[in-house]
């Protein structure tokens, strides 16, 4: 019975215990917070009208009109642009956009285009450690984009899934 000397040391007493308090923590029911000791078998939360049936005449007094209904997928949130140096000027445009087509959309070249009043498109704005913008499916999403645009101009106008917004640049310039 040599091996049974192992029990004699304190540690292993104590290691067993924190591993039994593991496993009673582990496995033990949950509680009812308002009943202590009464094991809880779940709860379900009951909301009043959720699945009580409107008459026709409810159905329209309820109803919003068409215009009202219908959010845009794509508006600039606000526009701020940083005065800079006499090469150019960094433009940060926050957009609330959702995406249309169903997947996540990454906010480049290829997916946001700016141009300006003229015509000239204005390029993004190249940060090494900024990630990725992207634009969820699913609700919409607020995203900060960064334009270089290289000569003065008073709006520019931003395209994103066959929609337009105009961003106003007069006024907006911090810095110097």
């Amino acid at each position: 019975m040599k091996y049974l000397v192992i029990l004699k040391r304190f540690e292993i007493w104590l290691l067993l215990a924190v591993v039994g308090f593991v496993f009673y923590s582990a496995f033990r029911p949950e509680t009812n917070s308002e009943e202590e000791g009464v094991p809880v078998e779940g709860k379900i939360a009951v909301i009043e009208g959720a699945l009580k049936k409107e008459t026709p005449e409810e159905e329209s007094e309820n109803e919003m009109p068409e215009a009202e209904q219908v959010t845009p997928n794509f508006r600039i949130e606000s526009v701020r642009v940083d005065a800079g140096s006499d090469a150019g000027r960094i433009i940060e445009v926050t957009l609330l956009a959702r995406s249309d087509s169903g997947v996540e959309v990454v906010l480049d070249e290829t997916s946001l285009r700016a141009e300006t009043e003229t015509g000239a498109v204005v390029p993004h704005f190249f940060s090494p450690f900024q990630s990725n913008q992207v634009v969820d499916p699913e609700e919409p999403s607020l995203v900060t984009v960064r334009f270089w645009l290289e000569q003065p101009a008073e709006k520019i106008h931003l395209f994103f899934e066959e929609e337009q917004a105009e961003a106003d640049l007069a006024a907006k310039e911090i810095g110097s």
